[in-house]
Parts: structure tokens; sequence; C-alpha cells
């Protein structure tokens, strides 16, 4: 006789075997089930298999079966449920390393140096423009024109920023098109590619798999030549170093990250960066400022003070001109043939501030503006009304002309010995018009005009053409 709740070894090893087999049954069944039901809960399985435990044998047994007969008959509700609540993404394979595509010879070939390595991240849809809760919807593609651009930072896994990622790996897929058409996809920024992902005809869902290269700040551009609905799905990224997207990384919590100093005679660089990558946009030197206060940099450089000294200097592929004595100034851009300093926006393309040593805004300029849906191809504002002042300067080469205490300007042009301001125009060359109090026209004149008609009916062309009192000192 065995004491309490102990039993002898042969029930022991009996109900050994027979708890073996319910677990290799229920393993068997989660294997078999994984593609379609969650993971069984091994809390719970443990649990019920320790209570089993403390029964006689006849109890166990039935414990296990009663386990094993809950767990199979559990599997339609929870297959039910599976599907009710999400939609399972399927896996695909990816290259282990890829490398950027270079030119060769007209043909597209693959450098064969530092190809990148693939880090996985899990199966994750990025856009689905039906909607169903994905980072980015936007709605049916249109077709033809409808091209959207999709930043991947901080989506799926992918690092925020995007920093340092070459390329992703995406599954697309078209749903209820319309009629055929074509997707393709490229870095924002780049060249439209010349082959499509996928191709299909109208009523078909179609999937097609690719790595797509992104621009700088991990975007893609996507188009679809007809209308149709589009998911996109990813599974991981290529990018230099599977811990951080970076080819070196060194933290501060200092003044600097990175120093580097050159001290020896002639030309010499402290950092140099360079890029040799064929394909846009690339960068020897990318700066980057995401904090929040004001007064962030991406690229910041302070100069000396001598003539022809710069903070940063930029020289375009034609070359540099001569040092001309100019004096120091924070940003030069230099060309030989072309534009020395390009400013691109849909506001205002180069802007300049002068401001008084408190920091107090006294006169603005702009190269190529955007004001209130007027456009200007310069635009200077001023702050101040004090005299001989003007939003926009202009001296000819032989000097001011000597004139002071005259009221401030909008425009004011001086030349010592020839025209002030010069006005030439096959219909008006210089106009003037007086205005009220609310900007409604009081009197008008015109130097040089081919418009009007006098009120003793003498027609143009006229020296002096006024509307309202022409008067003379």
């Amino acid at each position: 006789m065995w004491p309490g709740n102990w039993w002898s070894p042969r029930q022991q090893w009996s109900d050994y075997r027979l708890r073996r087999y319910a677990r290799d049954k229920i393993r068997a069944w989660k294997e078999s089930h994984s593609a379609r039901a969650p993971a069984f809960d091994e809390v719970e399985a443990s649990s019920m298999e320790k209570a089993a435990r403390k029964q006689t044998s006849s109890s166990k047994k039935l414990a296990v079966i009663a386990l094993t007969s809950l767990l199979l008959g559990a599997a339609p509700s929870l297959l039910r449920a599976q599907s009710a609540t999400s939609e399972r993404i399927p896996n695909w394979s990816a290259p282990v390393t890829w490398s950027s595509p270079r030119s060769s010879k007209g043909a597209s070939a693959l450098s064969e140096t530092n190809p990148l390595p693939f880090i996985g991240v899990a199966p994750c849809r990025i856009v689905d423009t039906r909607g169903n809760g994905a980072p980015i919807q936007g709605g049916i593609y249109t077709g033809g024109s409808d091209v959207r651009n999709y930043i991947l930072g901080a989506i799926c896994g992918v690092p925020a920023g995007a920093f340092g990622i070459a390329a992703v790996s995406l599954n697309f897929t078209v749903v209820g098109p319309t009629g055929p058409g074509f997707l393709v996809s490229w870095p924002t920024g780049g060249a439209v590619p010349p082959v499509s992902i996928l191709n299909f005809s109208a009523g078909q869902t179609v999937a097609n798999a690719a790595v797509v290269l992104t621009s700088t700040n991990g975007s893609i551009t996507v188009n679809v030549s007809a209308p149709t609905h589009l998911l996109v799905d990813i599974n991981g990224y290529y990018a230099p170093t599977s811990g951080a997207p970076k080819t070196f990384e060194w933290d501060s919590f200092g003044l600097a990250a990175v120093v580097g100093h050159q001290t020896g005679p002639g030309v010499g660089f402290g950092v140099l960066g360079q890029t040799d990558a064929t394909e846009t946009p690339a960068a020897g030197v990318f700066g980057i400022s995401t904090g929040n206060p004001s007064g962030t940099y991406g690229v910041y450089g302070l100069s000396g003070t001598g003539f022809n000294a710069a903070g940063v200097r930029g020289v375009d592929g034609t070359g540099s001109l001569p040092n001309s004595g100019a004096i120091s100034v924070g940003i030069r851009g230099e060309s030989a043939n072309n534009v020395g300093v390009l400013g691109l926006s849909e506001n205002g393309a180069v802007a300049g501030n002068v401001v008084s040593g408190s920091g107090s805004l006294l006169a603005f300029g702009t190269l190529g503006r955007n004001y209130l849906g007027v456009i200007h191809g310069a635009e200077g504002v001023l702050g101040v009304t004090s005299n001989d002042s003007a939003g926009v300067l202009g001296v000819d080469g032989t000097g001011l002309a000597g004139g002071t205490g005259k009221l401030s300007a909008g425009v004011r042009g001086e030349s010592k010995i020839h025209f002030g301001v010069l006005g030439q125009s096959q219909f008006e060359g210089v106009t003037g018009e007086l205005l009220n109090s609310s900007g409604g026209f009081i009197a008008g004149g015109i130097l040089g005009s081919t418009f009007g008609v006098a009120s003793d009916s003498t027609g143009q062309p006229w020296g002096v053409f006024s509307v309202g009192t022409l008067g003379a000192f």
C-alpha cells in the first residue's frame, strides 16, 4: 500500500506515458494550426496539468482527456475569433543582402562592394487605401498622374527618421482595379524606373514583392496607372548595420560628437564627406536637426573674419571663381558658369534679414516670393521709417547722388551722373499712383506711355500722361 496520494512506480510510469502522449497530441495540433489560430495558452495548459498531477491515477487520466477534448473542441471558435479581429499578413522571401544598383555600359548591375544586410521586421501593413486601420490610407488611387509619397520612418518597426536606410523589402497588392495597368515605385526625388513592379487587368487582385530604394529621409514614391485600391506590406529593410542604420555613430553629451581638426599648411579638411552615388538624392555629408527648441541646426558653420572666409562654402561642378576680396560670410556659394546659390520654396526661395545688435528686425528681403498669392521676383520690406531708408535700394556704378533727408521709400534708385530709375517698356515706362487711406485710387501718372487719350482728344504716345490734375512748380 502507498500512503496518502502516492501510487506505485508502475502506475507512475503509466500515467507519465499518458501525460506525454497528451502533450504530444496538443503540440501536434498547435503546430498544424499555428498559421490559422493563436498559440495555445501555455500557462493555462501548465496549470491544468499541475492540477491533474494532484489527483489519483484515474482522475489524472480524465483530466488529460478533458484537456485534449477542450482544446480540440475550441479550435473552430478560436479560428472564427482570429479571422474576425485581424488579417494575418503572410511573409515572403527577401535577399539576405542587397547592394545599390549602378550603371555599367548602359545596363543596370549590382555593386559587389559593401552589400547591406537585411534587417527583418514582423510582416506589417504600411498602406491600405481601403482604410482598415492602416498607418497610411489615402483613398483609392485614381490612376494616371496620381503619384504619392510615403515616408516610412517610425512605422512598422522602421527606425524613426529612417536615416541610413537604403532600401525596403515591400509586397505590393492591387485590389479591384477598374482597368488594365501597372505599378512603379522609386525613391522620392529620384528617377522613375523604366520597369514596373507588377502589371494587372481589370478586376484582378495581383501581388508582387520588390526591394525599393528609399530617399535620404526614408521616403518612397508610388504611381499606379489605373484606378485601384493598393496594399503595401513590409517585412524588413536594408541598412549599414543591424543594430543601428549608420556606418559610424558616436554619441556625446558635450559640445560635439565628432571633431575634425586640420592644422597643416595648404589645403586640407578637418572632416571630409564624399559620395560616389549615381542615384539621387545623395550627399557626402548629411545634417539633420530633430531638436524641438528654436535655434537648432542640421549643419552649423563658423568662419573667421578674413576676406573670402565663409562658415559654409559650396562650389558646383563647373568650378569656383578667383577670390574677389569679398568680406567674410556665413554661407558662400560659387559657380563658374551656373548658379552660386539656389533656393527652392513655395513661399520664399532665399531670404535675408537685417537685425539690430539686440536682434530686432530692421528689414528683410526675399529673392523669389509668393506673398498671399502675389508673385515677386524680389521683395524688400523695411521695418523702420527713418529718412533715406528704402525697402529696395539700387545704386549704379557712378555712386550715390548725394541727396539726403528724403522720406523712406519702397524703392529708391540713385546714380551720380546717370539714371536713378530707368523704366523701359513697349506699353508704360514708369507709372505711379496716388491712393487714399483705404487703398482707393485718387490720381496717377505715367512717364512714357502708349496708353490714354487726353481731354482735347490728343492721343499717344505720351512723354508724360496724367489721370487727375496735372500740375507743375
